[in-house]
């Protein structure tokens, strides 16, 4: 499903109402920045039990623009709760037993009131494929370091920079499109 926000709503407002479908769930979040009240948010979440396990990617050079944010990182959820890479990736993954939530976006987890973009799936194949990639990158860089570009980190689950999903990149360097992915059960 995708959604245009125009400015409406945040990642972390579609995240609390995620979570309010899916009840407690482990939740992975890949962003290039983010506010203090969003991870102020986060943190309610898993204090309330709606969040049972965070973790957070984030860009490099986050910590130098906002350090008094990835301070907050680390109070809120604990360094092994962060890795830092070159990246300019924004996804969500909220996942229990029953959900397999993936949310694929424009936007930052912060209030950024702008036109975004959300693509959501709730599809357990996308859901492993985007949790394996954390895996990896949790096993392979150390914590409180990194800056590895993905090239360096040669992660297992994605060989050839690809994953098991109707989108997959060719040998030849082109994509293949399969069958859409849909996410009916967060229609309401």
């Amino acid at each position: 499903m995708n959604v245009f926000t125009y400015g409406a709503f945040s990642s972390g407002d579609l995240l609390a109402a995620i979570l309010d479908r899916t009840g407690p769930a482990d939740v992975d979040i890949a962003t290039w920045t983010a506010a203090g009240a969003d991870l102020d948010r986060a943190k309610a979440a898993m204090t309330a039990g709606a969040v049972r396990r965070l973790r957070m990617l984030v860009d490099w050079s986050f910590p130098a623009r906002a350090p008094e944010y990835v301070a907050t990182m680390y109070r809120h959820f604990g360094p092994e709760a962060v890795r830092v890479i070159r990246t300019h990736a924004k996804w969500l993954v909220v996942r229990n037993d029953d959900w397999h939530v993936v949310v694929r976006t424009s936007a930052n987890l912060n209030k950024n009131p702008r036109l975004e973009w959300f693509d959501l799936a709730d599809e357990e194949p996308l859901g492993a494929a985007f949790a394996a990639v954390f895996d990896d990158i949790w096993n392979v860089v150390p914590v409180g370091s990194g800056l590895p570009t993905i090239d360096e980190l040669a992660l297992p689950s994605v060989p050839n920079h690809t994953y098991k999903s109707p989108i997959q990149a060719t040998p030849a360097g082109g994509v293949a499109i399969g069958a859409a992915i849909q996410a009916p059960r967060l229609m309401g």
